[in-house]
């Protein structure tokens, strides 16, 4: 009889309750719920992808085999009723179903307790595994006790292999960059590369010069930038990227917003403040063209929660709340590429999403029907001031 093979991949299945199109977050279209818990897209990207990457074997490849885009890591977000409708694939036996903080364990145990093989819930409270022990040494752990009750028609040969693999877990050497930055968006996904290779302590605080021009965050994303560039380049070029896809070694990044979003008007049912205070909110945000907001007006301010009332100061508006959410959930998975690749990203200021729109209008002059030789020189003009604000 022939025994069945298992997958060594670790897989990150992410419970999405909210997936419908029409409770989507305005500006980008996310799941809330991803947003909410976007930070333990941003963990997973700090372990192992599969069950021999901390061998003895696997931690001396792990930087190559990252560079060769041989085994990223693997997340998919799915649907309660989707998960729910079908046993777990015991083939795959080194899977985490991670729950969003407000869904509760219960039915997804008694679903996993169903199947021939019970898979790994990872929940808040009440699963297989906390959010606080989604760490390196507790999966090994707990991956030891998952090949305990693997069914007897597995490949016990392949059961055996994935315990030594497991018992040869280790960290990986600590090692440090001779500097440290302060905590900001614009680099948490080469911070998250540099960790997922063993770079540790890389952060003194919060960037503390918020909104200034971009001259500081740029120093940072250059610096981060080089430190992977030059970590590829110590590795150099290995057999295996003679046979696997060699991923980029820079990616660019920046994130936008529909662009239908600053023509919607603020809702019927708002009382005159709030609809100020609503349409002041979406003029920060579209007026936005670095790596901060710029402020104009007091109700600007006001929209920030920065303007003092007689009782108490407001919190900023539900809208720069959700966009600061959209932005988190956005960075953490890119963060996931760039340390599943070993790879540099540089996020661009808001300015450059302005260009498509500028290239638009100045197809429209040059193929109208009537163009104006005048018009169409400032569109092109228009768009070379585009393109020129992009940081060399």
């Amino acid at each position: 009889m022939h025994k069945m093979d298992i997958d060594p991949t670790i897989y990150f299945i992410f419970v999405v309750p909210d997936g419908s199109p029409y409770q989507a977050t305005p500006m980008q279209g996310f799941a809330y719920s991803l947003c909410k818990n976007s930070w333990l897209i941003r963990r997973i990207s700090l372990l192992p992808t599969t069950i021999f990457d901390l061998t003895d074997e696997g931690r001396e490849t792990l930087v190559a085999r990252k560079m060769s885009g041989v085994y990223q890591t693997r997340w998919r977000g799915i649907s309660p009723k989707a998960l729910l409708s079908f046993p777990f694939p015991y083939f795959t036996p080194f899977s985490l179903i991670i729950l969003p903080e407000d869904e509760s364990s219960r039915q997804y145990l008694d679903w996993a307790s169903t199947g021939e093989f019970r898979p790994t819930i990872v929940a808040k409270s009440g699963g297989d595994l906390s959010y606080e022990d989604l760490t390196q040494e507790q999966l090994g752990e707990l991956f030891l006790a998952v090949c305990d009750r693997m069914p007897a028609h597995v490949n016990s040969e392949q059961i055996q292999a994935a315990r030594e693999a497991l018992n040869q877990w280790k960290p990986l050497k600590s090692r440090s960059l001779g500097y440290q930055v302060g905590g900001h968006n614009t680099i948490t996904p080469n911070l998250c590369a540099l960790s997922a290779i063993g770079f540790d302590d890389l952060v003194h605080g919060r960037f503390q010069e918020i909104g200034s021009d971009l001259g500081p965050y740029l120093d940072q994303i250059v610096k981060t930038t080089t430190s992977i560039l030059q970590e590829r380049e110590s590795v150099g070029r290995r057999d295996m990227q003679r046979i696997f896809r060699r991923p980029p070694d820079l990616n660019l990044f920046a994130p936008a917003i529909y662009p239908w979003f600053f023509d919607l008007p603020a809702p019927a049912s708002f009382e005159r403040e709030e609809a100020k205070r609503f349409n002041a909110a979406r003029r920060v945000l579209q007026r936005q063209s670095g790596y901060g907001f710029e402020i104009t007006s007091n109700w600007e301010l006001l929209a920030f929660g920065g303007v003092e009332q007689a009782d108490a100061k407001l919190s900023p508006h539900q809208l720069l709340w959700l966009r600061a959410h959209e932005l988190f959930l956005a960075t953490d998975a890119v963060s996931v590429l760039t340390a599943s690749e070993f790879s540099a990203l540089v996020r661009w200021p808001n300015e450059i999403n302005r260009t498509l729109g500028a290239v638009r209008n100045f197809s429209e002059h040059y193929r109208s029907r009537a163009p104006s030789s005048r018009k169409r020189v400032l569109a092109f003009r228009e768009v070379q001031a585009r393109l020129g604000s992009v940081p060399k």
